[in-house]
């Protein structure tokens, strides 16, 4: 044990045996009061929820907190004030220069007017108001500190954040903080309603369950194994009720966790449940020992594990706020739309989301506990939200398409506290589907490759060059920054970086172009919707590709500022005539059909685009058949990432014999690539930091753009100047979507779409 930074037996020469022992007895107590302590969004959670009717709880709270600070201070405050002054600042004189308001109220601004004026003429002698509240403020006020100067009134707010900033900094204050807590949250966190409900699973246990693993997953360091963790959380949500009043039999624990994963034999689950029983004695759990032959083993959660819970459960709850606020800003904002019944609309918006997460979460499981092929699924959130939308609950748009836009643009442009959430659902679906699958998780995930290598495609290039825009927006950055870390090699060929390099030319020829046919190239539609100037676009092409060596230099450009590893360097010479030729007919039959038209000429770039395909098809077979002790398919090292809904369609179409002599699919998900980096065997070296930034990719990446479109998102550019890039980004969504409904349907590409999305790069 250390205490002070110090090992016990360094404190034992140092002072003595006895003083040791004080000390450490002290240091627990410390300890104790530190774990204690409410946490900063349960108190956060407190403040919110204050209403009106709540001013007295304000007003003790406030005396609390600003009692340190003003020796002198003198509380005035009643239902209907003291002249606008419900503290002040005690003066020999009795006629105070400093006074203070207390508020909850959302019209700030308001109040403080009113108050203002209200001093000026019960009050004339004051100087400074000190303005305290609930609300969150910040630089909101600054125009009107700048008004009240003029009246030579110094305006002093203390929001929200004076409050978080300060409850750990002395007793009566943490003390005063925890009775707010206690008052207005956690009977909010008693009620199973608002929290255990919430799961799509089959079966109460099992959505608790989820609640439990979604709780467990906020505080969990990277490197902790699954298994471990899982049971764990499986076993809190169990013993959920217990007190040292009220214990669980140790055989009731196993019918609990039973009944989460009832398609699992008892005798298995048992020999999990007693290991996590064992971990959390005295750290979560309390054991009452039976007799032997006589009576069970009895368990109840210990009163600091009971207080990290309502913790994690008031941070979970802020986030599911900060989703709810965001699901009403972009309702709210969006343009011809009349809300008839929003709780139905809010239900059904988490509920597609948390059907697509746990279909996401069963797909990689099966694969990885069932040793299924990797999931190349169709991208199907516009199926789910199509089915679960209440079309009814609105006005003025067609329902199912207004449906997929919430989500869709939810997804897009998540509030930090929503990214959060939505990252902590995608995690939890996954282990429960996981353990649905099988108990020992992290038994299933070391089947899962280590220090791969990927083959990357033009679609998943392009995205990360037009990400270069703006640092606010870049999953594809963060997701490639993610697989590095984890030890994965990403590589990329000449042949992918000259098709890389004629999609740039035909971007630089668009814009040069006064007449145009056809759509607009991706990067450069991009470009323009992250707010890209278009006068600027030739010199910002200049920072991927020049005059003279385009190619060299974007190959160049890929490996210093991506870590891509970008090269020819492999010998394919072992892949037998047959599967080359049987590879060349499928593409080749695959971009004719795509490009070529009827009594259209030869087309060169076909053959090219073709041989690139192959290319990696090859380099991967080769890769793989060098290191033979590979024989799972999960295990294989060797992965081409594409977007090609073509590439996911090759081993169910080519003939039986070629797909048997290739072997197990070549083509990995971005899907897959995420889950594994947040579950595979080197998970502990990524940053769930950095990793909470990395967008779900559940939204259509990529789509043919009309020019008509290009010229939509510049106007919204324009109009929304000042406004954050969230924000902007949502209003632009908003107008391309109305925009699309006018000018027809578009082809959505989706995640497996995007080779129809880039038609004529060359």
């Amino acid at each position: 044990m250390e205490c002070f930074g110090l090992p016990r037996a360094a404190l034992k020469a140092a002072f003595g045996l006895g003083l040791c022992y004080s000390i450490e007895d002290n240091c627990k107590h410390l300890e104790y009061r530190r774990k204690m302590a409410t946490s900063r969004e349960r108190f956060s959670l407190a403040l919110e929820r204050l209403r009106p009717s709540d001013w007295e709880h304000l007003e003790t709270l406030a005396s609390t907190f600003l009692a340190a600070e003003f020796g002198t201070l003198r509380t005035m405050a009643s239902p209907g004030g003291d002249g606008g002054r419900d503290a002040v600042l005690f003066t020999p004189d009795g006629e105070p220069e400093t006074v203070f308001q207390y508020s909850v109220t959302p019209q700030w601004a308001n109040k403080i007017r009113a108050t203002i004026k209200r001093l000026s003429q019960t009050a004339v002698q004051t100087r400074t108001l000190i303005y305290v509240t609930n609300q969150v403020i910040g630089a909101q006020a600054d125009g009107l500190r700048r008004d009240l100067r003029k009246t030579n009134i110094h305006l002093d707010i203390r929001d929200a954040s004076f409050f978080l900033e300060r409850a750990d900094e002395d007793v009566a204050r943490s003390n005063a903080a925890a009775a707010l807590a206690r008052r207005f949250v956690d009977p909010l966190l008693q009620d199973r309603n608002i929290l255990s409900d919430h799961g799509v699973l089959v079966g109460r246990e099992a959505n608790t369950a989820l609640l439990f693993i979604e709780m467990q997953q906020q505080d969990e360091a990277a490197g902790k194994g699954l298994t471990r963790s899982c049971f764990e959380a499986l076993t809190k949500a169990a013993l959920r009720d217990t007190s040292s009043e009220l214990r669980m039999p140790r055989s009731e624990v196993y019918k609990h966790v039973q009944a989460s994963l009832p398609q699992h034999a008892p005798e298995t689950l048992a020999r999990f449940v007693d290991a996590a029983l064992h971990r959390l004695k005295r750290k979560a759990i309390s054991l009452w020992p039976g007799i032997p032959g006589i009576s069970e083993d009895e368990f109840h959660i210990n009163h600091l594990e009971l207080e990290r819970q309502k913790d994690a459960a008031a941070r979970l709850l802020t986030m599911h706020n900060a989703f709810e606020r965001d699901v009403t800003d972009i309702i709210s904002s969006s343009a011809s739309v009349e809300v008839v019944d929003m709780p139905s609309l809010m239900k059904s918006v988490h509920k597609i989301l948390q059907i697509y997460f746990l279909r996401r979460g069963e797909e990689f499981a099966a694969t990885v506990a069932l040793n299924v092929d990797p999931p190349l699924h169709e991208d199907d959130l516009k199926k789910i939200a199509h089915q679960h939308f209440p079309v009814k609950a609105i006005r003025g748009r067609d329902g199912q398409t207004f449906g997929l836009h919430v989500v869709s643009t939810l997804l897009a442009t998540p509030s930090e506290g929503t990214r959060g959430y939505l990252r902590l659902l995608s995690d939890s679906y996954t282990l429960m589907s996981f353990l649905s699958a099988t108990p020992d998780v992290e038994s299933a995930t070391r089947k899962l490759f280590s220090s791969g290598t990927i083959w990357l495609d033009t679609g998943v290039i392009l995205p990360i060059l037009a990400e270069t825009v703006s640092v606010d927006e870049q999953p594809f950055t963060n997701l490639f920054r993610q697989a590095r870390q984890c030890g994965i090699r990403l590589h990329v060929t000449w042949g992918v970086v000259e098709e890389i390099e004629r999609h740039l030319n035909r971007c630089r020829a668009y814009s040069w172009s006064n007449r145009w046919e056809g759509d607009v190239p991706y990067v450069y539609a991009r470009y323009v919707f992250a707010g890209g100037k278009q006068e600027f676009f030739r010199s910002w092409l200049e920072k991927f590709v020049g005059a003279m060596n385009p190619i060299q230099d974007l190959g160049e450009f890929l490996s210093d500022e991506f870590g891509f590893l970008v090269g020819d360097d492999f010998d394919i010479s072992g892949v037998s005539d047959e599967i080359r030729e049987g590879l060349s007919d499928y593409w080749r039959d695959i971009h004719e059909g795509r490009r070529n038209k009827p009594g259209q000429e030869y087309n060169i770039h076909i053959d090219q685009l073709t041989r690139h395909d192959v290319e990696n098809c090859l380099i991967v077979i080769s890769e793989r058949r060098k290191d033979r002790k590979t024989l799972s398919k999960l295990g294989n090292k060797s992965w081409w990432l594409t977007l090609d809904r073509a590439a996911s369609r090759m081993s169910r179409t080519l003939r039986a014999d070629l797909s048997s002599a290739i072997g197990h699919p070549l083509v990995l998900s971005l899907d897959f690539l995420m889950r594994y980096i947040a579950f595979g065997p080197n998970r502990e070296k990524s940053s769930r930091e950095e990793w909470s930034n990395t967008r779900i990719f559940a939204q259509p990446l990529m789509e043919v753009v009309p020019p008509e479109l290009v010229k939509v998102a510049i106007g919204v550019r324009e109009s929304s100047a000042g406004l954050s890039e969230r924000l902007v980004n949502r209003r632009l969504r908003d107008a391309l979507d109305v925009e699309r409904a006018k000018i027809g349907p578009l082809h959505d590409a989706g995640l497996e779409g995007v080779t129809e999305a880039l038609v004529g790069s060359y």
